[in-house]
């Protein structure tokens, strides 16, 4: 299977297997960037470093409940306070 943003070719199989151990890594730290990620998985970083970088991209924007870009609740909060002059 050949991937637009990889200039290598890699199976299914396998394509699965990084997607799962890449979001894993970054589950347990969300700021490792695609070079340690290549370093922590044992890829070869040059050949990778265009698939790891999109699927970085994926977990943070992407993913179910963007777990990389949780922001707060009250973020976008607006309300009205009315005083009482004494």
């Amino acid at each position: 299977m050949s991937n637009d943003y990889s200039n290598v070719s890699i199976g299914n199989e396998e394509s699965t297997c990084i997607r799962s151990r890449v979001f894993k890594e970054l589950d347990e730290n969300p700021l490792l960037s695609p070079k340690k990620l290549a370093k922590q998985l044992d890829l070869p970083y040059h050949q990778y470093r265009n698939y790891l970088t999109r699927l970085r991209s994926e977990w943070k924007y992407y993913h179910k409940n963007e777990r990389g870009s949780k922001c707060s609740s009250l973020h976008c909060f607006r309300g009205k306070l009315c005083l009482d002059v004494f």
